[in-house]
């Protein structure tokens, strides 16, 4: 598959390279690739892989926290207050509040399992 290219920014993926104007440039898409890559010195890559470090750890914690709230969220009705919390399900809700003091990126956290 080939990267269609215009401004540093993949803009399709095509099967094979055809004649196109002259500000796209083609290159050989690497795994994965998708609109919406760009180019840093002559590579392919994807977006969070272009954004400088910080940036990039801060977008994981991101992440983690919204994906944390999600199933913080989906336990709520169970906190209610003419509803009583096992222990079990205090503790894991406790677990997943305190998930961003072991972890800082959603690829590596470990969730805890849901009672």
């Amino acid at each position: 598959m080939y990267a269609l290219i215009k401004d540093d920014v993949v803009v399709g993926i095509e099967p094979r390279v055809f004649d196109a104007p002259s500000f796209y440039t083609f290159a050989e898409a690497p795994e994965g690739c998708n609109i919406g890559w760009v180019v840093v010195d002559g590579v392919i890559v994807s977006p969070i892989d272009a954004m400088p470090a910080s940036e990039r750890e801060a977008l994981k914690l991101s992440q983690l926290r919204e994906y944390r709230n999600r199933l913080l969220a989906s336990t709520d009705y169970l906190a209610l207050s003419d509803n009583t919390l096992t222990p079990e399900m205090a503790a894991y809700r406790q677990a997943l509040r305190d998930i961003t003091n072991t972890y800082t990126s959603i690829d590596d956290a470990v969730f805890p399992e849901k009672p």
